[in-house]
């Protein structure tokens, strides 16, 4: 399955589906929990209905990111859940390789990936999240969160994300610790 937190971008919403239902393995299904104060984006979901993969449309007050990614995480029918944002636009291979991670290593609970900045569109835009490097990182312990990856590529074994509570909803984007 695939999560997707949105608000209030659908065109960008838009642009990221296209690309992860035009990738070489498609989502079983797809969640999205939009926190959008209008309904631009349901619009844009109900008319992408048709396709081979079920969009699990999720209307959720805007709580914050890590509240969002919960419920979607929640929400999710299948053992491993991939995360994205947005505004972020899924590589061909990006499930492709989830898989292929998930089913070559016994154990694993979760992967992150890189983050490259898109283009940006005028002078005054600046990449702050980007995540470049490829050097392969295993963690078995106690890690601060920034170290191990990013909130918009990652995936997950539902079972062990429960076990751990989730996100913490007190921090990250639209909460009270931002």
């Amino acid at each position: 399955a695939v999560a997707i937190s949105t608000l209030d971008r659908p065109e960008s919403l838009s642009r990221c589906l296209d690309a992860l239902l035009s990738g070489d393995v498609l989502p079983a299904e797809v969640i999205i929990v939009d926190q959008s104060r209008n309904e631009a984006t349901r619009s844009m979901i109900e008319e992408r209905q048709s396709s081979n993969v079920p969009i699990i449309y999720i209307r959720q007050e805007p709580r914050g990111l890590a509240a969002s990614q919960n419920a979607a995480i929640g929400h999710a029918s299948y053992p491993i859940v991939a995360v994205t944002d947005d505004d972020c636009i899924p590589e061909k291979r990006w499930l492709a390789t989830i898989e292929k991670t998930f089913a070559s290593a016994n154990g694993l609970a979760a992967v992150t990936g890189r983050i490259l900045p898109i283009d940006p569109e005028g002078d005054k835009l600046y990449p702050v999240s980007s995540r470049t490097g490829t050097l392969r990182v295993e963690f078995s312990d106690k890690v601060s969160p920034w170290v191990v990856g990013s909130g918009n590529n990652f995936a997950v074994k539902r079972d062990w994300f429960s076990s751990i509570g989730g996100c913490d909803e007190r921090l990250g984007p639209g909460s009270p610790g931002k």
